[in-house]
């Protein structure tokens, strides 16, 4: 037979009980409810996975854990979207200058750097033995353009109803690059990054001001920080634990981290914690010309943040977290913002 819930006051005498946490009266019932057993209460007693729990004894500590995760959402939440619709609506002035504006288009003309590997297999083949090596990192390219494609079709028919789709389909009209970017995820549009051919993206990056031809001569860059970014992205807007980064799934190549670390002047960048993503953030508002105000606010707001959570919990739980390294970090933003 398949077992009987718990009522709430149950479960805190299971919390009681079984996990020696002290846990009473209206205020912790009602804190516990706001939070969920499940999804709140046991997902806060870890960090990133189940085999490295906290050391707790108090309710109140797993209330703080869950408030600073909250907190972490609402200072990221406006410019990581800001962020999202920058970045698209930058994309889409480069791939449209004068260009046809339609997917079907764009995806012969400009979603091709498979040829642009190929030519570079040639320059550097001249007696054309192409290695093996080479030739998978074209077949890569194809594929990823074929599932591009179809990963596009199947945004527009989950979205069928939208009422810009259906604007377009009434007039029997080919859907523009901006109406399908109001239909894809972020990540979709990290895999549209990937499929750009070389010329386009270096002219993104110059447009975004990130471009660095010294480091980054195809201009990889900007779709390895899009795909970095979904993860947390991703996790604010369906409300997932973030304070931990358990919703890295991007691995992070030591080229982008060292970059970031040379740009900022800031010290072992390996997006373990979460102020490396503010970093990236961060790097991204002072390029685009964003108001030193406004920067210095975002950071100032996080510093906020992260240093009530040092006040309120133990400073095991906090290195473990937020890094032992996390105060230096946010001088380091401090300071590149105030030097551009």
């Amino acid at each position: 037979m398949p077992k009987k819930g718990k009522s709430t006051n149950s479960l805190m005498r299971h919390i009681r009980d079984n996990h020696h946490i002290e846990i009473y009266g209206a205020n912790d019932k009602k804190n516990l409810l706001r939070m969920g057993y499940f999804h709140g209460y046991k997902a806060y007693k870890f960090n990133k996975d189940v085999q490295h729990e906290f050391v707790l004894n108090d309710f109140q500590e797993i209330k703080h854990i869950y408030q600073f995760d909250n907190e972490l959402k609402s200072v990221f939440y406006g410019p990581m979207m800001q962020l999202e619709t920058t970045l698209k609506n930058y994309t889409i002035a480069i791939i449209v200058a004068e260009s046809d504006t339609d997917f079907e288009s764009v995806y012969k003309t400009q979603l091709t750097q498979y040829k642009d590997i190929q030519e570079l297999n040639r320059k550097n083949s001249p007696n054309g033995n192409v290695s093996n090596n080479a030739n998978s990192k074209v077949q890569k390219s194809i594929k990823q353009r074929f599932d591009l494609k179809k990963s596009f079709d199947e945004a527009i028919a989950r979205k069928y109803q939208n009422n810009i789709v259906q604007h377009y389909l009434k007039y029997g009209q080919p859907l523009p690059l901006w109406a399908i970017f109001e239909l894809i995820s972020f990540g979709e549009f990290g895999m549209f990054l990937n499929c750009l051919n070389t010329e386009s993206r270096l002219k993104l990056e110059e447009a975004l001001g990130i471009k660095d031809i010294a480091i980054d001569t195809s201009g990889v860059m900007i779709a390895r920080h899009v795909f970095i970014l979904k993860d947390l992205r991703n996790a604010i807007a369906h409300n997932h634990i973030v304070f931990d980064c358990r919703f890295k799934e991007t691995g992070v190549k030591r080229v982008v981290a060292q970059q970031l670390e040379n740009k900022l002047t800031i010290d072992n960048i390996k997006f373990d914690t979460v102020v490396d993503y503010l970093i990236l953030i961060v790097y991204y508002q002072v390029s685009l010309g964003i108001s030193k105000t406004d920067t210095n606010a975002l950071v100032r707001r996080f510093n906020e943040v992260v240093r009530q959570f040092k006040s309120q919990v133990g400073q095991s739980i906090f290195d473990s977290t937020i890094g032992t390294d996390v105060f230096n970090k946010i001088e380091g933003m401090s300071r590149f913002i105030s030097n551009q």
